[in-house]
């Protein structure tokens, strides 16, 4: 099972689950634990403050429905050499947080290892995914240290967002792109540079460094026709107004 967190760029989501499915196309794909505080509130002007506290969710779903719907039409039918239905009927199905904790308590389950993701500002262990690390084989990818980590049975350093280039989905359907702004730290890598590494290795090739228009090119669609680029345009000078006094 892969746990993609809503904090990653759409193109992390799409390598991490496309690698995954490389090495098992059968595996769950899922949406990590969405941040909500409060209700959305509409301020003069038409701005919106949203009571969901992350930058991708819509985006990581989406990346997410390629990699499964790709996988999907090349999966066998839904039923074993016994005639009985597996565990996940609908192979093209990107599953919620509720329903992977569901799915990860579940003592018929047959899900023997988990990927995981964080990047997310706050400590994000809840309760019911400690007690689906303690019968599972667990790898954590994220920038911070915490109860996610301590618990893994493997950890790899990640880079948070100002470390890494990609797009965002925002909650009016806009893609936007940004730019790294500053180099990874030491051996940290982004999620998608630590997907591109596992499957180069895993097709025996040399790895090449993460290129987001790259990756959005193999996604295509609106990741291609629809993202939005900042205005590369920079004033010569400063533009705040000044009044003496």
């Amino acid at each position: 099972m892969l746990l993609v967190s809503p904090m990653l760029s759409c193109e992390d989501a799409y390598l991490l689950g496309h690698t995954l499915r490389s090495f098992d196309p059968a595996a769950v794909l899922g949406v990590g634990p969405i941040p909500m505080r409060g209700q959305d509130k509409t301020i003069p002007g038409e701005y919106t403050i949203f009571a969901e506290k992350c930058p991708n969710s819509r985006g990581v779903r989406k990346a997410l429905e390629l990699v499964a719907g790709s996988t999907a039409s090349a999966s066998s039918p839904h039923a074993d050499s016994s005639g009985n239905a597996p565990e996940v009927s609908a192979p093209g199905h990107v599953f919620s947080y509720a329903e992977c904790l569901s799915m990860l308590a579940d003592a018929h389950s047959k899900c023997g290892s988990l990927v995981v993701t964080g990047n997310y500002p706050d400590p994000w262990m809840s309760d019911e995914l400690q007690r689906a690390f303690d019968d599972k084989f667990v790898v954590a990818i994220d920038a911070l240290s915490n109860g996610v980590t301590a618990k893994a049975d493997v950890a790899l350093p990640a880079t948070p967002w100002a470390e890494k280039s990609g797009t965002f989905l925002s909650a009016r359907n806009h893609l936007q792109h940004f730019e790294r702004a500053i180099l990874p730290f030491r051996e940290a890598r982004s999620e998608g540079q630590i997907a591109g590494d596992l499957l180069a290795a895993l097709e025996h090739q040399s790895a090449a460094s993460f290129d987001a228009v790259a990756v959005r090119r193999q996604m295509g669609g609106i990741f291609v026709s629809d993202v939005r680029y900042a205005d590369e345009r920079r004033p010569t000078g400063s533009v705040m107004q000044f009044t003496e006094l």
